[in-house]
């Protein structure tokens, strides 16, 4: 996630690839446009997340990123890793 940081992005829905390289090096290919998202700020800085636009219906789990659309916060597990923690996804 610090990479991420940065790189200047706020949230997953802005990468499309991510690769760490054989050296030690990051490669990122920047989603265009980017899609809602789970934000890449920790958990302890609630004031920033707080301050990120949350995009109504749209929900990111917690573990491993998947957005999921929803009316409310989805109870079910998610589809790719099986959890059940979710956020609202921001822009």
């Amino acid at each position: 996630m610090a990479q991420l940081r940065s790189q200047g992005l706020q949230q997953l829905g802005q990468v499309k690839r991510f690769y760490m390289e054989a050296n030690g090096t990051f490669t990122l290919i920047k989603q265009q446009p980017a899609r809602p998202g789970l934000t890449l700020a920790p958990d302890w800085d609630e004031d920033y997340i707080q301050s990120q636009p949350a995009v109504s219906g749209a929900y990111a789990c917690t573990w491993c990123g998947q957005g999921q659309q929803a009316d409310a916060l989805p109870q079910a597990a998610c589809p790719h890793c099986g959890r059940t923690q979710w956020r609202i996804a921001v822009c």
